[in-house]
């Protein structure tokens, strides 16, 4: 079954296919996934559950050249993944890092995902660690250029107890990507202040600040449903140790009331360093 959206500012198809994958031989990794335009697995960093009672896993994307996939927030269309671990068992709640996404811009739409290779880490609490983890995980996600597939596969990975073996190569996958997510604030790179004013031209500023100086910081806003912001502005201050961006409201709820003093996460991207806070919203002076 297929439907038809607005995605990226054109009109595209949505496939929707189901696969399933299995441990392979090589207990760190199920074997490859092969989707439309996209190739899809679930990895491990050790080959056995360990006894700290934490478990480190990878979800594995290659995507077709010229390809793309969304992020948790894909911003003005798309469809952000999405994740079901139900089916494990002595897995506790799976938390899935995000690296920091790539906006696109087309036909005035902005959304915000992922090129060529890409890994989720992924840490789970291991209730048990003396017996076996059982991970299971379904996912859907979307694959998308001029037209989007959207993806539903399902993972199968048993690990067993005891101290087990790093895998040399997945772990170092999984933290590579780890790498890039965004950080909290801390003395290099801040975010600083979000205000918001209203009239005419209703627009939202964050004040970033950065030890080594900007060089062409761009910012994603997540803010409570039905606020969308354009691609914003940027103004460097302080020899580009401080970066105002500036994005006008392209929509407003009608019924949710101002954004100022409401909570929005703002996750700064500039170059491969990235800052993301959640923070109140502020009342412009």
């Amino acid at each position: 079954m297929s439907k038809f959206i607005a995605s990226a500012g054109a009109i595209a198809l949505w496939a929707l296919a189901g696969v399933a994958a299995t441990t392979s031989a090589q207990a760190a990794a199920t074997d490859w996934l092969a989707g439309d335009h996209v190739r899809a697995r679930l990895i491990a960093a050790t080959d056995g559950v360990g006894v700290d009672g934490v478990l480190t896993l990878g979800i594995q994307l290659r995507l077709e050249e010229g390809w793309e996939t969304y992020w948790r927030s894909p911003g003005d269309s798309g469809f952000p993944p999405q994740f079901d671990w139900s089916g494990a068992t002595n897995l506790g709640e799976p938390s899935i890092a995000w690296p920091a996404p790539r906006r696109f811009t087309i036909l005035g739409m902005n959304t915000f995902g992922y090129i060529a290779d890409l890994v989720l880490p992924v840490t789970a609490t291991v209730p048990d660690p003396s017996q076996p983890v059982n991970v299971r995980l379904s996912v859907v996600y979307a694959v998308c250029r001029d037209v989007c597939f959207l993806m539903e596969q399902d993972f199968a990975l048993d690990i067993p107890p005891g101290p087990g073996t790093k895998d040399a190569a997945m772990a170092a996958l999984i933290e590579q990507y780890q790498a890039a997510v965004p950080i909290p604030s801390g003395p290099n790179l801040a975010v600083e202040r979000v205000s918001v004013t209203g009239g005419a031209t209703p627009w939202i500023e964050i004040l970033a600040r950065a030890t080594d100086p900007f060089q062409a910081p761009d910012v994603i806003i997540e803010s409570p449903p039905g606020f969308v912001f354009q691609a914003p502005t940027v103004r460097m201050i302080a020899g580009g140790r401080r970066a105002i961006l500036r994005a006008q409201f392209k929509q407003l709820p009608d019924a949710e009331g101002p954004l100022a003093g409401r909570t929005v996460t703002i996750t700064i991207i500039d170059g491969d360093r990235a800052v993301q806070d959640t923070l109140p919203a502020e009342v412009a002076d």
